[in-house]
């Protein structure tokens, strides 16, 4: 049976693919995306799903009102707004979806700050 070694990206040393911590630099090895880049995907997804969705609920029928006779109250309360938190979680998971597709064959080293 083979081990498979990598070098590490920061000082070359080969450590096993199981490993967690580099023996030559003593940096954390993380395979695959960090939790940073897992949840600022995630803020990146929601935002850029529910500003959408939170104008069309809101801003439009305002704004169409002038034109169209609508009632003053479509699009506005509670449940407006949980439709719009609802698709900005999906967006969120699909952006973590994403970020996951993307980084998945990564294997990086990340100094530890003390």
């Amino acid at each position: 049976m083979t081990v498979k070694l990598i070098k590490c990206n920061l000082c070359k040393v080969e450590f096993e693919y199981s490993a967690t911590v580099c023996k030559g630099c003593g940096g954390d090895i993380v395979y695959g995306p960090t939790t940073t880049e897992i949840g600022d995907a995630r803020k990146l997804g929601f935002f850029l799903f529910a500003i959408p969705v939170f104008v069309l609920i809101y801003f439009v029928p305002l704004m169409v009102r002038n034109y169209v006779e609508i009632p003053a109250s479509l699009g506005m309360g509670y449940w407006g707004m949980l439709f719009v938190i609802s698709i900005g979680m999906c967006g969120g998971l699909i952006f973590n979806g994403k970020v996951h597709e993307k980084k998945a064959h990564l294997i990086r080293t990340f100094k530890r700050e003390y």
